[in-house]
């Protein structure tokens, strides 16, 4: 047997797929007992197994004719049908049994005012205006459709039949964005979720911009907020953490005690830049510093100088 029989041999035994015993692979009957040497002929000829016939008989007759149990058939779907309910899998079903209409999809909490589209899939408010204003992103969080205007409404008590409403509250700082309001409530808790309110203080202004609230902790509190974590991640200003000196030092460093997941802003030790995390010290890596090309194709990404 040549070198290149017993490679192609090699492939075919280990994409031939295994019973879940980790037992020998599962074969047809004809191939079991067919020998070594037919299969080899087969592959040097080049012959290809014959497409299944129309006119043979299905696979309950077969197991009829060979003693074996039949399969039963499915019952034939109700007139009317759509074709997802034909085969089994109602959509419609799954949000009214699985999912309360009151629920958000994306942070699975209860709501009351929503955030929807032209196409129908509701999110609640305050991820709304995360991914809208602070994401800057407008694409349907559920089917990736592009939506130039969304409404912040309540709940009517169905999405079903849901329509635009006529008479929306147009606000400038929305219009931004794309969004229209149903009704006063939503507008004033999208004005709520993007305020910048100090909270230290024990009247809690409010100021216009979170420049001006970071400024405002600085110096009437000196509390400071991480630039790395303002600059990367997608929190309202309520959200934040403030540190001291030396709670901003150890959160760069080793990250908080507070928050296991958080281990501290990593540095590059050739220009002693900290970077969000390690994917964009690698990235900073790969762009401004020097890695030799022959340790990178073998493997070796890691080193850099």
């Amino acid at each position: 047997m040549s070198s290149q029989q017993q490679a192609g041999e090699k492939v075919s035994q280990s994409a031939t797929p295994r019973n879940n015993s980790g037992g020998k692979a599962l074969r047809p009957q004809q191939q079991q007992n067919s020998s070594k040497q037919d299969k080899r002929g087969d592959r040097s000829s080049g012959n290809r197994p014959a497409k299944p016939s129309h006119n043979q008989p299905s696979h309950n007759q077969s197991a009829a004719q060979s003693g074996g149990a039949k399969i039963p058939h499915k019952k034939p779907p109700p007139a009317g049908a759509t074709n997802s309910q034909a085969n089994g899998f109602d959509k419609s079903r799954i949000r009214q049994e699985s999912i309360s209409p009151t629920v958000c999809i994306i942070c699975c909490c209860e709501s009351d005012l929503f955030s929807i589209g032209m196409c129908g899939h509701p999110v609640c408010l305050e991820c709304g205006t995360r991914i809208r204003v602070l994401g800057k992103n407008n694409l349907c969080s559920h089917c990736r459709l592009d939506l130039p205007e969304v409404y912040f409404v309540p709940f009517a008590g169905s999405w079903d039949d849901w329509i635009p409403p006529h008479n929306c509250i147009n606000d400038r700082h929305g219009a931004q964005y794309g969004i229209k309001f149903g009704n006063k409530d939503a507008l004033n808790a999208f004005s709520d979720y993007l305020a910048h309110v100090c909270t230290v203080c024990p009247k809690e202004p409010s100021f216009p911009t979170f420049q001006e609230l970071k400024q405002h902790m600085s110096r009437q509190h000196d509390l400071y907020y991480c630039d790395l974590c303002v600059e990367h991640l997608q929190l309202y200003s309520w959200e934040r953490k403030c540190y001291s000196r030396k709670e901003l030092d150890t959160h760069r460093r080793l990250g908080d005690g507070d928050d296991k997941s958080h281990r501290g802003h990593p540095d590059c030790k050739f220009c002693n830049s900290r970077f969000l995390d390690h994917d964009h010290l690698y990235r900073h890596l790969r762009r401004d510093h020097f890695y030799c090309q022959l340790c990178d194709a073998d493997g070796d990404s890691n080193t850099f100088y």
